[in-house]
């Protein structure tokens, strides 16, 4: 038996753009929360990041780890709508 196949994400699928729209209709402010930042190589981090904002325009892209600990504080920031 080889290695478990794990499927990547690393584009937004149908369901999320559905749930995107869903949301937008509430008038809510969205925060777009970016996980498993770690498993992109740094090299590329910068730059899916930007493609990320791109793609979800206006609203708030936050690169996130729970396992490196990358974007915890700036997530509860948002969260808590601390400055």
């Amino acid at each position: 038996m080889g290695r478990p196949h794990h499927r990547r994400r690393s584009r937004p699928q149908e369901n999320d753009w559905e749930t995107l729209r869903g949301l937008r209709e509430t008038g809510k402010s969205i925060l777009i929360v970016a996980n498993k930042v770690d498993k992109i190589r740094k090299t590329k981090t910068a730059a899916r990041l930007r493609e990320l904002q791109v793609l979800f325009g206006h609203h708030k892209v936050i690169p996130y780890s729970s396992e490196k600990e990358i974007g915890r504080r700036e997530l509860a920031a948002e969260i808590l709508g601390e400055p």
